[in-house]
């Protein structure tokens, strides 16, 4: 779409900078579906719908967890994260969260926080933009 992973990266930080998390507008999953809109033009957002905790888990349940989400959504992983990659990563034990890997650090929207970055994670899964 003619935009850096950079630019992309920017605009999704600055569409949801200083709000709080409500789920269905402004989580994990979906800052990275406005990141990947932004590159890709493919608005995955659009294919499911929650607005609470309970609805949100409804789908990682039939998903098999957040990874399977991210599988049937994007396919096959890429390998190991180069920076602009979607990612899985352990937020916490048992605690999976979708952000952006910025090379160093991995920018996500954390539940308590809002957008958010770190550099301390386990990555668990990556995808490439295209």
């Amino acid at each position: 779409m003619g935009v850096t992973w950079e630019q992309a990266l920017q605009s999704a930080w600055k569409q949801y900078a200083g709000r709080r998390v409500e789920f269905g507008a402004l989580d994990c999953c979906q800052f990275a579906a406005a990141y990947w809109f932004a590159l890709t033009g493919v608005d995955h957002a659009e294919k499911f719908h929650y607005t609470d905790r309970a609805s949100a888990r409804a789908i990682l349940v039939e998903a098999k967890g957040l990874l399977g989400l991210f599988r049937d959504l994007l396919g096959d992983e890429s390998g190991d994260p180069l920076p602009g990659d979607v990612v899985i990563f352990d937020l916490a034990p048992g605690n999976e969260c979708a952000g952006i890997w910025t090379g160093y650090c991995v920018v996500y929207v954390h539940p308590i926080e809002g957008v958010a970055r770190s550099s301390n994670v386990n990555v668990v899964a990556a995808w490439r933009p295209r």
